[in-house]
């Protein structure tokens, strides 16, 4: 609820046709370093595609590799890291909802409209991806073109360029200031 991911309606609505059910279950996890994670799952895979394109790129291993020696020859900084809840931050693709459970407290019974991608949504890697081209877009950043998961920009004295790669979300930056 409070990441925007549902539209509640009332007990008794009626999606349109083109909108399609799924169930929605709670993951709970234990990271290695002892973190507790909750995500609530989208079942997916009772969902069937239409018209909609579910495939995602990520950055290949070699311009992971290219972008260290830039690193290495240019003495740039380097840092990686996690976008955590990355695909409740972007726009649902598929038409989808589901009826809330008990987690949902006062809107049990309700019907929720999913708009955000949720994990397990055939579509959401690609959504979050997406989401965060326009994003990186908007920080003047450019896909290169032999990986369109390494992105650009000119530093502002224009002596050379500042670089992000992403692999779903994780991300990794290479710039004189990594910061």
């Amino acid at each position: 609820k409070k990441m925007n991911c549902f539209d509640f309606k009332s007990p008794s609505y009626k999606p349109e046709d083109d909108y399609k059910w799924t169930t929605l279950h709670l993951n709970f996890e234990v990271k290695e370093c002892g973190r507790r994670k909750a995500r609530l799952v989208a079942g997916g895979h009772l969902v069937k595609l239409e018209g909609i394109h579910s495939r995602s790129t990520v950055v290949r291993g070699v311009s992971v590799r290219t972008m260290d020696i830039i690193a290495h020859s240019r003495k740039y900084e380097t840092l990686h890291g996690e976008i955590g809840n990355a695909f409740v931050t972007a726009p649902c693709l598929e038409k989808v909802y589901s009826r809330c459970g008990p987690e949902f407290g006062e809107l049990e019974d309700c019907i929720g409209i999913i708009v955000k991608a949720l994990n397990g949504l055939k579509s959401s890697a690609r959504a979050f991806r997406l989401f965060l081209a326009d994003y990186l877009h908007n920080l003047g950043f450019f896909p290169s073109r032999c990986d369109r998961d390494v992105w650009m920009r000119m530093r502002e004295p224009k002596d050379g360029y500042d670089y992000i790669c992403t692999h779903v979300d994780d991300f990794k930056v290479v710039a004189l200031d990594a910061n």
